[in-house]
C-alpha cells in the first residue's frame, strides 16, 4: 500500500509543476489573441488552474493516510480526512467547470 500512496504523494507535485508552465505559455498565447476570443480562453484558463490544484487534495489525503498506517498520527481526524480529501476530486471538478466554463453556465441560466 505504502507503494502507490507515494507515487501519488511524489508524482502530484512535480505534475503540478509542469501544469503551472503549461498555464504560463497558455497566458501568454492568450494575450496574442483577439479580444472577444481572448476572453474565452481566459475563463478556460482559470478552470484549468482551479483544476491542476485538486490533486493536491487527494495527495494530503494520501498523507494522511499513511501517518495513520504507520501510527505517527492516529486518531478520529486521519479517518476522516482520507475520505474527505480523497473525494474533494470528484466533487471540486464538476464544480470548477460549472463555475469558470462560460458554455456549462450557460446551459444552467437558461432556466432563469
Amino acid at each position: 500500500f505504502v507503494i502507490p500512496i507515494s507515487y501519488a504523494v511524489f508524482t502530484s507535485p512535480v505534475s503540478i509543476i509542469a501544469i503551472y508552465f503549461v498555464r504560463k505559455r497558455l497566458i501568454h498565447a492568450i494575450g496574442l489573441m483577439v479580444k472577444h476570443t481572448s476572453k474565452n480562453f481566459t475563463k478556460y484558463c482559470q478552470a484549468l488552474t482551479y483544476q491542476m490544484l485538486l490533486p493536491t487534495a487527494t495527495a494530503l489525503g494520501s498523507v494522511s493516510w499513511l501517518l495513520d498506517a504507520t501510527g505517527i498520527w492516529s486518531n478520529e481526524w486521519t479517518h476522516r480526512l482520507v475520505m474527505t480529501l480523497s473525494s474533494l476530486f470528484a466533487v471540486g471538478s464538476p464544480l470548477v467547470n460549472l463555475t469558470f466554463l462560460p458554455p456549462y453556465r450557460r446551459f444552467f441560466s437558461r432556466g432563469k
